[in-house]
């Protein structure tokens, strides 16, 4: 109606407007005045269109009608779901073979992505840069080689073929990477898991200690050469041990330290020439730093074992960079040129490390396999949709999960946090099943926290997390012998009807400490009770299987909050892309 009573005044006007008029300044005048109304009806009409326009969106609608555009809004959601879940069902129904239906699952999967792309849905084509894989390519090109082919010192790769069996080939990673890491240079190494990475940067290394020795570099007392940083005790023990079984043979000495190690034991080994240093960060930072039983002065070589953890702000970044920064002032005091070569080792390789290594290190070189960040290739991948399919009972869908992998002799269930670790591991000895339990400190999971479990006994939910002896659960678990009973849950009987068969099954609950870098080779199984929070974890948790050739399978159960990283992951699978 204003609109319409504007125009009739303009209207009005321009007719009464004097005919005839005498003379160029009147009429000048008068089309001054006129191109003035004009602009201000077009002025009026914009702003009524723009009123227009915001009365349309939600924010002046009134209640009732932001209720149904909401519900509109929600239909049109559910019925995407629903078409796609058709889809699914459809290929599923229709084909014959298994790469047919990895391919009919991949193109669904694509398509629902780009329509949620499309939607502006949260969570959907913007990840946290915490979150996000690195894309790699190798600087190297590898080709198949011998150990002898290399550059490795005889006697070194005589320690190759003493550990590994006289006819074994490099790896992929080990072809590529020994020869970079023998040139001296700073580097990254990033291959799956159980690439053989611990071996890729070990036979360099100790070939590149014993050729200095020969130029003349003596060994002292006290004073290492070499620095291994490992996130655990667990993953030490494992580095030291395979170091120590090609010092059979290449002859070079290495010591273990973490602050489970008596001091009085350590004290002895430093009376001792020492090559290698194997060590988590806060023993490096203890016994190189505040209480000085070695001697940061000669080290030559620094390894950052699991970089991705270790250079993690929200895990063992502070002290890895202290004992880095060590390492760097120590190597000034000496007048080193160069300083000691820094080498980084991963099996995935966030964008945030990524980023910290590239100003740290100028010219970093890349030595990255083809399947890194890829799921293993013998691997067979479940999703199971707690909410759809168990009411959001995680614990009924586990128990399901578990009764059809019966024949499986070890299993793995990977839980966030420690208190749903600890209700898994009592709820399993209720019902007669016998596990072991290895739980960390904490990780950057265990502060996000997890999806509740649902129907679960509150009791064991808050029961207090009983510490076991890890390396003792390790031993345990890979042992042919029943679980000891010390290492059942405390207060909880198994009960008489136990089968046999569970007594001789080996199932081990654990927080993300199990899936860095342990030899899980005998691990048939693995069970996501909680689904990971990012990509690389899911990557860590289901390398535990699969490894060295053998078959394995995983089994994610996804509640309704991890949907989208898991429809992403199973897109990359299918597709044999990247996660």
């Amino acid at each position: 109606m204003l609109l319409h009573a504007l125009r009739r005044a303009f209207l009005h006007t321009t007719a009464t407007a004097p005919a005839g008029a005498a003379g160029s300044t009147q009429r000048a005048a008068q089309v001054t005045a006129s191109q003035a109304k004009r602009d201000r009806w077009t002025d009026l009409k914009r702003a009524a269109h723009r009123k227009r326009q915001d009365a349309g969106s939600t924010g002046s609608r009134s209640s009732g009608g932001r209720a149904q555009h909401l519900d509109a809004r929600m239909r049109r959601a559910q019925t995407h779901k629903q078409r796609h879940q058709e889809a699914l069902g459809h290929v599923r129904l229709t084909t014959h073979t298994r790469r047919e239906l990895a391919a009919g699952e991949a193109r669904v999967l694509l398509q629902r992505t780009r329509q949620l792309r499309a939607r502006r849905a949260p969570g959907v084509g913007f990840t946290p840069a915490r979150f996000r894989l690195m894309p790699l390519a190798s600087a190297e090109e590898t080709r198949p080689a011998a150990f002898d082919a290399l550059g490795l010192r005889p006697e070194v790769v005589e320690a190759a073929r003493t550990v590994l069996g006289g006819d074994a080939a490099p790896t992929e990673v080990q072809a590529a990477g020994v020869p970079v890491l023998l040139r001296g240079d700073d580097a990254l190494l990033a291959a799956e898991t159980g690439g053989g990475k611990t071996l890729a940067y070990a036979l360099p290394l100790i070939s590149a200690l014993r050729a200095a020795e020969t130029a003349g570099d003596a060994r002292r007392e006290r004073r290492p050469r070499a620095l291994i940083l490992v996130p655990s005790r667990q993953l030490a023990a494992q580095v030291a041990a395979v170091l120590k079984q090609l010092g059979h043979v290449a002859k070079h000495r290495t010591v273990l330290a973490h602050l489970g190690v008596a001091r009085a034991h350590l004290r002895q080994h430093a009376q001792q020439p020492i090559d290698i240093l194997v060590a988590t960060p806060a023993a490096a930072q203890r016994y190189l730093q505040r209480d000085p039983l070695f001697s940061p002065a000669d080290l030559r070589h620094v390894i950052v074992d699991e970089a991705d953890t270790l250079m993690d702000s929200k895990a063992f970044g502070r002290a890895t960079m202290d004992v880095l920064a060590l390492v760097r002032r120590a190597a000034g005091t000496q007048g080193k040129g160069k300083g000691a070569q820094h080498v980084y080792v991963a099996a995935t390789v966030p964008k945030t490390l990524g980023d910290v290594l590239a100003r740290r290190h100028a010219g970093l070189a890349h030595v990255a396999t083809q399947t890194v960040h890829r799921a293993p290739e013998r691997l067979a991948q479940e999703f199971v949709d707690v909410a759809r399919d168990y009411q959001g009972r995680r614990l009924a869908a586990l128990w399901y999960v578990l009764k059809g992998a019966a024949r499986d002799s070890h299993v793995l269930i990977f839980c966030n946090t420690r208190a749903h670790a600890n209700l898994v591991f009592r709820q399993m000895a209720r019902r007669g099943i016998p596990a072991l339990l290895l739980s960390g400190g904490g990780s950057g999971a265990e502060k996000e926290g997890a999806e509740p479990v649902g129907a679960a006994d509150a009791s064991d939910l808050r029961a207090p997390v009983p510490r076991f002896d890890r390396d003792e659960v390790l031993r345990a678990f890979y042992d042919a012998a029943p679980v000891p009973k010390h290492l059942l849950p405390p207060g909880i009987a198994l009960p008489d009807n136990a089968s046999a068969g569970e007594q001789q099954r080996k199932i081990m609950v654990c927080t993300d400490l199990a899936s860095r870098g342990l030899d899980t080779t005998c691990v048939r199984h693995v069970v996501l009770f909680d689904f990971p929070t990012t990509a690389a974890d899911y990557l860590h948790r289901a390398g535990r299987t699969a490894r060295a050739g053998k078959r394995g399978k995983v089994t994610a159960l996804v509640g309704k909050n991890d949907r989208r990283l898991a429809d992403q992951i199973r897109l990359a699978v299918r597709q044999g892309a990247t996660v």
